[in-house]
């Protein structure tokens, strides 16, 4: 296994440590997860646990996004049934138990990603 250190740790923690983080901050970190999260979708890949707490940054606050045990291949046409994720940053589908074609879950937790990285601003 070859892994890549995150110095700075989970996004959650530098948050939290912080209290406020700059705007230009916030936009960039929240630019490279739409960014990674682009990547996946375009690749096939949903991450299905995307949360605060799987946002690793570097020294030089590069997100890495992490913890790819819940994630799955979708395709065109075929939806996802798994209730699976951390429930306050589910998705409805999800949380309602719906069949779900994947990156909208996707695009639902960058969603809650952005407003956590607001919200102590």
């Amino acid at each position: 296994i070859v892994m890549e250190y995150a110095s700075r740790g989970e996004l959650y923690d530098y948050i939290q440590e912080r209290r406020r983080l700059p705007e230009t901050e916030t936009r960039s970190i929240f630019r490279q997860i739409t960014s990674a999260v682009h990547y996946c979708h375009k690749n096939g890949v949903v991450h299905r646990d995307l949360k605060l707490e799987n946002i690793l940054l570097d020294q030089d606050l590069n997100v890495k996004l992490a913890d790819f045990g819940l994630s799955n291949n979708f395709h065109k046409g075929t939806l996802l049934q798994t209730y699976c994720g951390s429930p306050l940053y589910a998705a409805p589908e999800i949380v309602k138990g719906l069949p779900y074609q994947g990156p909208e879950v996707g695009q639902h937790a960058v969603n809650s990603q952005h407003y956590g990285c607001l919200r102590l601003m």
